[in-house]
């Protein structure tokens, strides 16, 4: 074998380039984005970062099944938060974080909570991760991602009137916590 020589196995085609650079196009697109919305989910930066790129494996191992029935940005977003969802149902996270303490994750001072600082600030960082899980994805999809109703509901499989009653019911749980808040800061 010629050391100077690479070999690529299997050799690539067009396809397979076409896929590459369409892969790399959505991940500057949609990367900082998704790492936001897994982190809403995982409250951990790292494990984030795993999630978003396992969602990329997906999004690219699965491009050729794309039908195109919803937009490439809400499949992305569906595949993220199935995964996030995923990580979460796992039998290793019920094992090593009780429940009770994946939410204090998020109120720490480190690198972690960083993450989401350019768009909130920590006050109402806070208060997001206080919510249940399916009232803070509809406020994260909605408000920071900014996603439609229609088109959360594609993401998370739920119909357009639970997702208008999930962000209503939201904003109500928000609201006594953020005036409780401004309270400390008049």
């Amino acid at each position: 074998m010629n050391a100077g020589k690479m070999i690529s196995y299997p050799p690539k085609n067009d396809e397979d380039t076409e896929r590459e650079a369409h892969l790399e196009k959505v991940m500057k697109e949609y990367g900082t984005e998704l790492l936001k919305l897994s982190y809403s989910y995982v409250k951990n930066k790292e494990t984030a970062k795993d999630i978003v790129q396992s969602a990329f494996i997906s999004f690219y191992t699965n491009l050729t099944g794309f039908k195109g029935e919803s937009s490439l940005k809400t499949w992305i977003y569906r595949i993220t938060a199935n995964k996030c969802k995923d990580y979460l149902r796992s039998a290793y996270v019920r094992r090593v974080f009780p429940m009770q303490h994946l939410g204090e994750s998020a109120s720490g001072n480190g690198a972690d909570s960083d993450l989401l600082e350019e768009e909130l600030s920590e006050m109402l960082k806070k208060r997001v991760f206080q919510l249940p899980v399916k009232y803070r994805e509809v406020l994260m999809l909605h408000y920071f991602q900014e996603l439609s109703v229609q088109e959360i509901a594609e993401v998370l499989h739920i119909p357009q009137s639970t997702v208008r009653t999930r962000l209503e019911r939201a904003r109500k749980k928000l609201a006594p916590l953020i005036k409780e808040e401004e309270f400390f800061y008049e």
